[in-house]
């Protein structure tokens, strides 16, 4: 701050504001533990609405797994294909991994003729 007329720094910590007396950290503490208070309280009064919540959630980390490893065996059959032709020959398992057959909302309709 510009104090005018102002010869010494005694003078001027006089005429400063005092300090905050909350702080912004003190602040953001009493946020958290407000915060930490009232999810406490919701998972005692909504047990069932936590428990489909961590279903929901352990499901999805059951996907993202499966997905995963799918991609992985994917990866590594086009990668060994792309060594060369005398790594995969036509009796290799790993066909049925990398080509899946067509949904059925994809395929042509069949004709009647």
């Amino acid at each position: 701050m510009n104090f005018h007329g102002v010869t010494s720094a005694a003078q001027v910590e006089m005429l400063a504001p005092p300090p905050r007396l909350v702080t912004d950290e003190e602040r953001q503490r009493h946020r958290h533990r407000w915060l930490a208070i009232a999810m406490t309280v919701w998972h005692e009064n909504f047990l069932q609405d936590v428990y489909g919540e961590n279903k929901f959630f352990t499901q999805q980390q059951v996907e993202r797994n499966t997905a995963k490893t799918a991609n992985r065996a994917r990866k590594a059959f086009i990668l060994a294909q792309m060594e060369g032709p005398t790594t995969i020959d036509d009796n290799d398992p790993r066909w049925g991994i990398s080509f899946r057959p067509p949904s059925p909302v994809h395929r042509a309709p069949a004709s009647n003729g």
